[in-house]
């Protein structure tokens, strides 16, 4: 049987030599797995939207996120992690994690 080397399932599976980020169910969320999986994907493939629901996740964004929008727009729609958003932004990565529930909630609250 093949060995797995330690810290190898931790880390994001590799396309064309790029590291993509992978859909994990945040048991924190209130939100079933499958409407997280909706909301997530949805965030990160805003560019493929239409222009009226693109606008809807933004101000979306802007109204979850207050005064660290920039950041909860950042996170929900790259693959950057949490701890290097919280220290671009200067922010604690526990804020950061309330602002993204606070998103979640209301991204299926609204149907958007």
């Amino acid at each position: 049987m093949a060995r797995i080397r330690a810290g190898a399932l931790s880390k994001a599976p590799v396309f064309g030599g790029l590291h993509m980020a992978v859909f994990r169910y945040k048991a924190n969320i209130d939100v079933p797995y499958v409407q997280q999986g909706y909301v997530y994907f949805a965030s990160r493939n805003i560019k493929a939207l239409p222009v009226r629901r693109q606008d809807r996740i933004r101000q979306l964004i802007s109204e979850c996120g207050g005064q660290y929008a920039d950041a909860l727009g950042e996170f929900v729609t790259t693959d950057a992690g949490a701890v290097q958003i919280a220290m671009k932004y200067h922010m604690s990565d526990r804020v950061l994690n309330r602002l993204v529930t606070r998103y979640y909630r209301a991204f299926i609250k609204r149907k958007i």
